[in-house]
């Protein structure tokens, strides 16, 4: 999906029309995230989250309502307000991971997996490490665990934190 911008930058609206590519349209991973003085609470909301009417996936809410839509999604989900949303894409957050040096994590267990068609390839083996920005994203969204998604939301919360220790590390 190609994001519809308005005149003072915020997306408005998706484009979605043609052919579906390797980014998809639908939102990898959704966080809530509240940070009160130095007290940081985070919920990692499960992408197969169905919302509405019982038979869309939180994951395309923003393909299909744009950020407020999802925003609604997130606020329903949590029963709380959200105040300020950020929509980071792969290329950035990547960029992100690697602008900080990389970040150290704990990978849990040996994580391979190739989608020809979406043109990825996750091959991370098990133990301390530092990822940079490419294997961190696979990280993050390798998803063939025994619990599935659950163990991937587990994964991203560790990514999280490592980022934010680095980032602290860095005193940025």
């Amino acid at each position: 999906a190609t994001p519809i911008y308005a005149a003072d930058g915020t997306i408005i609206g998706w484009d979605f029309d043609g052919e579906v590519g390797a980014q998809g349209v639908n939102t990898d991973t959704i966080l809530y995230v509240n940070l009160i003085g130095s007290e940081l609470t985070m919920i990692a909301i499960p992408r197969d989250l169905f919302v509405g009417g019982g038979t869309s996936r939180i994951n395309g809410s923003l393909a299909r309502e744009g950020p407020e839509g999802l925003v609604q999604r997130v606020e329903a989900a949590v029963g709380l307000p959200v105040d300020e949303y950020v929509i980071i894409d792969l290329d950035i957050f990547e960029s992100l991971v690697d602008a900080l040096g990389g970040v150290e994590v704990n990978v849990p267990e040996r994580m391979y997996y190739v989608d020809r068609a979406g043109g990825l390839t996750i091959d991370l083996q098990a133990g301390p490490q530092v990822l940079d920005g490419e294997a961190a994203s696979g990280f993050v969204r390798y998803r063939q665990f025994v619990r599935g998604d659950i163990d991937r939301l587990d994964n991203v919360k560790r990514l999280a934190y490592a980022m934010l220790t680095r980032v602290k590390e860095l005193n940025v």
